[in-house]
């Protein structure tokens, strides 16, 4: 049984312990470094069976890494905030801007955790609005970039609960965007 190993770091490369055809080889200690192997070795050991060189295997992987992702800012900010504006705005039936607890972008991707509030500023009165009661007065998004345009790809407006815990699987997002 051939052991497998993986660059701890997301990057496109598959790495084997394997001694098979590939087109880049390097010795274990050209490559082996700060990789771990399926049998949870931190190196693969050279020796028997084919185990004494790694073999890479480019591949595409469509992965956001935390290095992509950034705090949004200037057009981006602006642009992902009025995305999310036009159904916060229209749920509460009032004009609104936010307090930005996050706003991150991964990529095409970004989300944003915001407290609305009046256009102009000012406490909101949640009193007859879908926020009334005992919630969490946010409104979370998520939007992915097509083009050079934002598009809300899903929202929550005072959850009780983490509505977006779920949305890298449901809507495969980026799991570095939600992170703190």
């Amino acid at each position: 049984m051939r052991s497998l190993c993986f660059l701890r770091l997301a990057v496109a490369v598959f790495v084997s312990c394997a001694t098979v055809f590939a087109p880049i080889r390097a010795t274990p200690a050209q490559t082996l470094s700060g990789m771990i192997c399926e049998n949870g070795n931190s190196v693969c050991r050279p020796g028997g069976n084919g185990e004494g060189s790694a073999v890479a295997f480019p591949i595409a992987v469509a992965v956001a890494s935390a290095s992509n992702c950034y705090t949004a800012s200037g057009d981006d900010r602006a642009a992902i905030l009025n995305v999310l504006r036009t159904p916060v705005a229209a749920d509460l039936k009032i004009a609104v801007e936010f307090v930005v607890e996050r706003a991150r972008i991964c990529g095409d991707w970004a989300f944003v955790i915001a407290t609305p509030q009046p256009k102009g500023g000012g406490a909101m009165r949640w009193t007859g609005t879908v926020c009334a009661g005992d919630t969490s007065h946010l409104a979370g998004g998520l939007m992915r970039r097509n083009g050079a345009t934002w598009r809300l790809v899903e929202y929550a407006l005072c959850p009780s609960d983490v509505a977006w815990s779920d949305w890298p699987e449901k809507f495969n997002a980026p799991q570095a965007l939600f992170d703190q």
